[in-house]
């Protein structure tokens, strides 16, 4: 597995750029699984969960993240989910899913110091909007 993350902060304040690329290859899970999955609000918003699964995994995440200059706890993103799994014999790098959206983040440090999140997802494939609510974040 191959994986990186940069946060690349942007002049004028509360922004940011993120940025998160995955490749993998495995000759498999145990019981005969498949090793990678797609889908969900972690790896590629906009598809449901384990939407697709394989032995080959091509992942690339991007978030533009912004706070409210009136309110810093809340900030807005727009990113944009490209990848897939494939066998490894069927491999296509050219054949990628791809989830667009926006969503809101809310730093609740009263608690646990966590974000709580919202993203809207649209699924070019199917052509619908999922939503995400959770205290996980993707960066």
């Amino acid at each position: 597995d191959l994986f990186g993350i940069w946060y690349l902060p942007l002049p004028d304040g509360q922004r940011n750029l993120n940025i998160k690329a995955r490749f993998g290859i495995s000759d498999g899970a145990p019981f005969g699984e498949k090793a990678y999955h797609v889908g969900g609000g972690e790896l590629l918003r906009g598809l449901d969960s384990n939407t697709a699964s394989g032995d080959m995994q091509a992942l690339f995440n991007i978030e533009y993240k912004q706070g409210f200059f009136a309110y810093p706890l809340w900030r807005w993103v727009a990113f944009a989910d490209i990848g897939n799994v494939h066998d490894r014999n069927e491999f296509k790098l050219i054949e990628q899913k791809v989830g667009l959206g926006f969503g809101l983040r809310r730093k609740i440090a009263s608690l646990t110091n966590t974000d709580l999140r919202i993203d809207f997802a649209w699924d070019a494939d199917r052509r619908r909007v999922q939503t995400y609510v959770s205290t996980n974040l993707t960066f």
